[in-house]
């Protein structure tokens, strides 16, 4: 007899329930990770303390906690017409932002997934360009690239850039894990350094939120190490100049 782990969790209930995905019996087990990357263990020895020591507030044991502030602004009784209304939206924004985490040893801020993104404009005219630009992407991260397809047609200027609704547009990857670390470990050890007069990052490049987003040109991706290597075995009579860079989006 061999048992195998039901395939659907029906609660906690059921008599028969899948094993937790650590577990060797899982469905959802994955070995590994058998080694830790460089830049992981920079981040865990390193930027890890530094960035609790930077952002951390400590709340002695037994604080009474604050109420907290309203983010939303109240109406005074100056006038009767002020009763009953909702309230008011904050200052200098239509929106609210988000609610900050207070940082502890458990919520340091670290890097969870990493997307490369790739807008295509030639591919409106012909698919070879995303075929480029999808090999790159496959390259770079060992990922195969996911393509995503127009939502609406679009013409810019003298029908210099047709975009029709339904047609393959831009392909992007998603990497988490391992091949997380070592993308980023490649692009600020080995790609990074060798962007002349670069500055780095700006600090208005987040959202706030906790996304930053970086922009490259095709010269830049073309020193990536794995693209590079096989920079003159792409598709014939398309260079790699019909890949207009990639756009970095981390979490």
């Amino acid at each position: 007899y061999r048992f195998r782990p039901p395939r659907f969790d029906r609660g906690p209930l059921h008599p028969h329930r899948p094993p937790p995905a650590s577990s060797p019996d899982s469905r959802l087990f994955y070995p590994g990770p058998f080694s830790l990357p460089r830049f992981a263990q920079t981040y865990t020895s390193t930027l890890r303390p530094d960035l609790m020591t930077l952002r951390y507030t400590h709340i002695p044991p037994g604080t009474p906690r604050l109420p907290p502030p309203q983010r939303l602004r109240a109406w005074d009784d100056s006038s009767p017409y002020y009763a009953n209304r909702p309230l008011r939206k904050p200052r200098g924004s239509a929106h609210l932002p988000l609610l900050a985490v207070p940082i502890t040893y458990r919520t340091v801020p670290a890097v969870a997934r990493i997307t490369v993104a790739a807008i295509v404009r030639e591919a409106a005219d012909n698919s070879a360009y995303l075929h480029v630009a999808g090999m790159v992407l496959q390259a770079m991260t060992g990922r195969r690239a996911e393509v995503h397809f127009a939502r609406k047609s679009q013409i810019v200027g003298r029908a210099t850039f047709n975009q029709k609704a339904g047609k393959p547009i831009a392909v992007s990857v998603t990497v988490e894990g391992e091949a997380m670390w070592y993308l980023l470990g490649t692009l600020v050890e080995v790609v990074g350094p060798g962007i002349k007069e670069w500055r780095g990052l700006k600090g208005s490049s987040g959202d706030g939120a906790g996304n930053l987003g970086l922009g490259l040109s095709a010269e830049v991706v073309g020193a990536w190490p794995e693209v590079e290597v096989n920079y003159d075995r792409w598709v014939e009579g398309f260079s790699f100049l019909a890949f207009g860079g990639c756009l970095f989006g981390g979490v």
